[in-house]
């Protein structure tokens, strides 16, 4: 069976083929339906205070871009030496303008490495948020 969903201003292509008894569901983003997504490593250039100080200032800048669809995922890398950030399809300067707003960027506690990618495959029943319009 083969069915279009619309995700993302794209068309995605499900192909579900039942195998003996196991049901196989492979989702594939042709070239021209890929997302723009970004995965930013923040790296803490302060110190443990410091960043605990701001900690409540940088959870509600999370909580504002998880509530607009623009941030995918996020938390802290364990050993605790900064964060991971998955964003997901919007465009490169509205992204940096977006990371000048997080308080460790204002601070001084953070540096980010951001690193664009393709997304073209993703995982079976993953629903990405679709970012508003005001993100």
């Amino acid at each position: 069976m083969q069915t279009e969903i619309p995700f993302a201003h794209v068309f995605i292509t499900r192909i579900e083929t039942q195998l003996e008894s196991r049901q196989k569901i492979t989702i594939a983003l042709s070239q021209e339906a890929s997302l723009d997504m970004y995965l930013i490593n923040l790296r803490y250039t302060g110190a443990l205070a410091e960043i605990d100080d701001a900690l409540d200032a940088h959870r509600l800048f999370l909580e504002r871009y998880f509530a607009a669809g623009v941030f995918v995922i996020a938390g802290p890398k364990v050993p605790r030496e900064g964060g991971v950030i998955l964003v997901s399809n919007i465009e490169r300067e509205r992204l940096d303008a977006i990371l000048a707003e997080d308080p460790f960027t204002q601070q001084n506690l953070a540096h980010y490495e951001i690193t664009e990618f393709k997304a073209t495959r993703l995982a079976p029943g993953l629903n990405l948020p679709e970012p508003s319009a005001d993100a």
